[in-house]
């Protein structure tokens, strides 16, 4: 077990080596990025939704934008933190299969606590497609976690790699939704 232990922790660094270096890169130049507007039209009869039909929005729409975008990027900072401490624990397995229960709980839980709060506080419209990969990231993790306990406890290698196959991919897809985040055109 010692081998996988290793192979996992060597895994979260290079994913948590990874998503720092995409943290520190700068951000892509918005005029590249910037997609040409599509008018659009509004059925007759119905009602325009500010910001979406080539009307602004007004500045009270904006400022909810605004707040709605730190309450989800602070969840995310707070929730994403922990997540990868709880992750990294999982390296205290060489301590013994009761401890390595316990760091995978530990883990299982805060992704399971990140998810409620993404869910108590939803992606701004311009953070959706960033939202949607940090959720496919956690589904992963979470699954992964999963696998991984039910591995230990039956004591099957090939499951707990498969296990932690899973959790790394969900942190790279994390590192993902880090980089669609940081190219979105927010307030």
């Amino acid at each position: 077990m010692v081998p996988l232990v290793a192979i996992s922790a060597v895994l979260a660094v290079a994913v948590i080596a990874l998503l720092v270096l995409v943290l520190v890169r700068p951000a892509p130049s918005s005029a590249a990025a910037t997609p040409t507007p599509t008018p659009t039209t509004t059925a007759p009869g119905a009602s325009p939704t500010p910001g979406t039909s080539g009307e602004p929005a007004s500045p009270v729409d904006q400022a909810q934008q605004h707040q709605q975008y730190r309450t989800y990027v602070s969840t995310v900072v707070q929730s994403g933190t922990a997540v990868v401490a709880g992750v990294l624990g999982i390296t205290g397995c060489r301590d013994g299969k009761p401890q390595c229960l316990m760091h995978i709980n530990d883990a299982s839980q805060q992704v399971s606590n990140m998810q409620d709060a993404l869910q108590a506080n939803p992606a701004p419209p311009c953070l959706s497609e960033a939202d949607a990969q940090l959720q496919d990231s956690l589904t992963f993790q979470m699954k992964g976690l999963n696998t991984a306990h039910d591995a230990l406890v039956s004591q099957n290698r090939l499951q707990l790699m498969q296990g932690l196959m899973l959790t790394a991919a969900g942190l790279y897809r994390g590192g993902q939704a880090i980089v669609a985040g940081r190219g979105a055109d927010c307030p």
